[in-house]
């Protein structure tokens, strides 16, 4: 029964349920690597898709390169800087392509070892040539003055879409798993660490209290259940699980009082109880127009500890201190 007032049992359920979850993210992503080297290994011939008027977007293509890649335009925001090079092939056909740093200077590197009989092999997915990109190409070649090429004719030369080696089909996709993966392990990590913490807690609850009595006392149907206020009352115990578990005998209170809050901007109110021991406790805060349960709390309290001091005063605060004294 004690189990069932606590939510310790619930935060355990929910940290296993965000690890499935997260496994089930780390599956779906090992498919996906699956088919995107499903899809490296069957690559397209690009230069035939383009001649066939058939490069649409999202297929995974190859080209053979035999001449360094020019950088021919550069698109940049805060985070990073996107470049775009014309590519050309043995037989002199151009394409468009956007290369990662990395692959580009693996492209230098090679084209210096390789000397007069370089040659590279791309493999990337093809995205839609944007309209800004098409421009500063056609501006290019009309300063360079080698080509007329106009947006009538740019599909002639370049086709409809580029190459991108950085960026699959499945890229962002497999972003969004990746931080679903480290989502669910974090938010796991909290609710295994608040579960945890709520068990040591819980111990250190029970610690002084006799269990057997107490869940004997539980099981009964006559207890006082206060929800909103999360305070079960008993024969001889008073139970609140604001912030976490709180069991303490009745005649071991004290002293008690209303107080009173205000948060975001509405009135709050709640229980102060002073235990003998010198502890005290606060229990949920509740709005105010819920008062009259607290005081049927403070009514109970009273007729089973007859000695329990009620309000806020200062000979209760004088009495109190020497209770606290007096404490064996």
């Amino acid at each position: 029964m004690i189990n069932k007032i606590t939510d310790t049992g619930k935060v355990m359920k929910i940290a296993l349920i965000v690890l499935v979850f997260t496994a089930v993210m780390f599956g779906i992503n090992g498919l996906v690597k699956r088919l995107e080297k499903s899809d490296s290994r069957n690559p397209k011939e690009f230069n035939q898709l383009i001649a066939d008027s058939n490069d649409d977007e999202n297929v995974c293509v190859k080209v053979t390169i035999t001449a360094e890649p020019f950088q021919i335009a550069s698109a940049s925001d805060d985070m990073t800087e996107d470049k775009y090079y014309i590519l050309a092939d043995r037989d002199k056909y151009m394409y468009l392509a956007k290369l990662s740093d990395k692959t580009y200077e693996m492209i230098k590197r090679e084209a210096k070892k390789q000397g007069d009989e370089f040659s590279y092999q791309l493999i990337g997915y093809t995205y839609s040539i944007p309209r800004e990109l098409k421009d500063i190409v056609i501006e290019q070649f009309a300063k360079a003055g080698t080509h007329t090429i106009a947006r009538e004719n740019f599909g002639d030369y370049f086709g409809y879409t580029y190459l991108d080696d950085s960026k699959t089909k499945f890229s962002t996709f497999r972003n969004i798993l990746f931080w679903c993966q480290w989502g669910g392990i974090v938010v796991a990590i909290i609710f295994f660490g608040v579960g945890i913490f709520s068990v040591i807690q819980k111990k250190q609850a029970l610690k002084n209290v006799d269990i057997a009595e107490l869940e004997a006392e539980l099981e009964k149907s006559d207890i006082e259940n206060f929800r909103r206020e999360k305070i079960f009352l008993t024969e001889h115990y008073f139970i609140s699980t604001a912030n976490g578990l709180h069991v303490m005998k009745i005649k071991d209170i004290a002293w008690t009082y209303m107080s009173y809050d205000k948060i975001n901007y509405n009135d709050m109110c709640h229980l102060t109880i002073h235990i003998r021991d010198g502890k005290v406790h606060q229990t949920h805060k509740i709005k105010k127009v819920m008062e009259p349960e607290l005081q049927s709390i403070i009514i109970y309290l009273k007729e089973k500890n007859p000695q329990l001091m009620l309000g806020y005063n200062y000979e209760n605060l004088e009495q109190y201190n020497k209770i606290k004294m007096n404490y064996q």
